[in-house]
């Protein structure tokens, strides 16, 4: 679950990495980040939906390839691991992940909870008519 797409998409968009300069950076070098600042400065298309969208595809797919995940030994603990050449940025995009991760799980289980809760005062209600 912490590589699947959906999260790493809700990473992209919660934290706005399409138009985070450090994480877009990675691997393009020095020519690859000059010619990224020139296409950022002239999109193809003006900027539209289509472009966005390019963008964002691209970034979840990077976010994809730097994250490692594994178990540590037998235990239920997991190492989240970003790597790039920047250790600040690893450690940002792992706490990201794992953070976005923990809001989902948390909001799921509150749906979860709050279900019979509503269920049972609607019974209450009804049974007191």
């Amino acid at each position: 679950m912490l590589r699947s797409e959906g999260l790493a998409r809700a990473v992209v968009a919660q934290h706005d990495l399409t138009n985070d300069r450090a994480f877009n950076g990675i691997g393009r070098g020095i020519i690859g980040s000059v010619v990224g600042l020139v296409a950022d400065l002239f999109p193809a298309d003006g900027g539209g939906a289509a472009n966005t969208a390019a963008r964002q595809a691209v970034a979840v797919e990077t976010l994809q390839r730097l994250v490692a995940v594994r178990r540590v030994g037998l235990t239920a603990v997991i190492e989240v691991a970003a790597k790039t050449p920047d250790p600040e940025l690893s450690a940002r995009l792992a706490n990201m992940l794992v953070e976005t991760h923990l809001q989902r799980q948390l909001a799921a289980l509150t749906d979860v909870s709050t279900l019979p809760s509503g269920w049972m005062q609607k019974r209450v209600v009804e049974l007191r008519d």
